[in-house]
């Protein structure tokens, strides 16, 4: 059974460059790569700042690390955690993977919740040291809304 990972996104500064956040959870996925934890990174998320795609500039960092480029699979499509999650279990089979989420330590109630939702079990990675109280202080709506919302609040570009 492969062992593959979705690293969730966070967001880029607007000339482009990966927030410290962002480079956090890159870190996560490289280090549960070259421990033998996973097989394959998936980045589902499509943020464009500025005409720099952010789940490229996260590839090349995760490349440059030491991970092998056909081992990260870009499919840039999801806007949210839910259309990230839906865009994944699209491009895989679920039944065929243990599946690991690899977040920041607040988001990964939320990430457990949707894959629970679709019928999916993940384990999941994730750390404190780069979360904000801005992040703290919203995601308790944003699970408020995955909650009441688990499929409608999915949010990909066609």
């Amino acid at each position: 059974m492969a062992k593959i990972a979705l690293l969730f996104g966070y967001g880029q500064s607007a000339d482009g460059e990966l927030l410290f956040q962002t480079l956090d959870r890159c870190l996560l996925a490289i280090g549960a790569y070259h421990l033998g934890k996973i097989n394959k990174i998936y980045i589902t998320c499509h943020v464009n700042t500025n005409g720099i795609m952010m789940q490229d500039k996260m590839r090349e960092y995760i490349v440059d690390c030491y991970v092998k480029k056909d081992d990260v699979i870009v499919i840039p499509k999801g806007t949210n955690t839910a259309g990230e999650i839906d865009t994944f279990l699209e491009a895989i089979n679920p039944k065929e993977h243990k599946i690991f989420g690899i977040s920041s330590s607040y988001h990964l109630p939320r990430i457990k919740y949707l894959f629970w939702a679709r019928n999916v079990h993940v384990a999941v990675i994730g750390n404190w040291e780069s979360v904000s109280w801005k992040d703290l202080r919203i995601e308790p709506i944003k699970m408020l809304n995955s909650f009441l919302r688990p499929f409608s609040s999915s949010k990909r570009i066609p």
